[in-house]
């Protein structure tokens, strides 16, 4: 297989998370973290929304193609309500 395919499984995979990404495709978890630094940074590919973490505390990005706005990632109340 040639790069440009790992490029075009990626895209194919999403919408999605890394891990989700990574099953989907087929193409192994460093492949895909790699085509996602790459892909967000050329524009070709967006953060669409969050998701919390099965089973910890942090979120995680949900990408999809194309250009679309970057989405900020917001606090949950129970943070914010400890810090204060």
């Amino acid at each position: 297989m040639t790069r440009i395919n790992f490029r075009e499984f990626v895209l194919g995979a999403m919408p999605g998370t890394k891990a989700d990404i990574v099953i989907k495709s087929g193409v192994s978890q460093a492949a895909v973290l790699r085509w996602i630094r790459l892909l967000h940074a050329d524009r070709k590919i967006c953060i669409a929304s969050w998701k919390p973490h099965p089973r910890a505390g942090a979120t995680m990005a949900v990408y999809a193609v194309g250009k679309g706005n970057r989405k900020g990632r917001r606090l949950l109340s129970s943070k914010l309500s400890s810090t204060t």
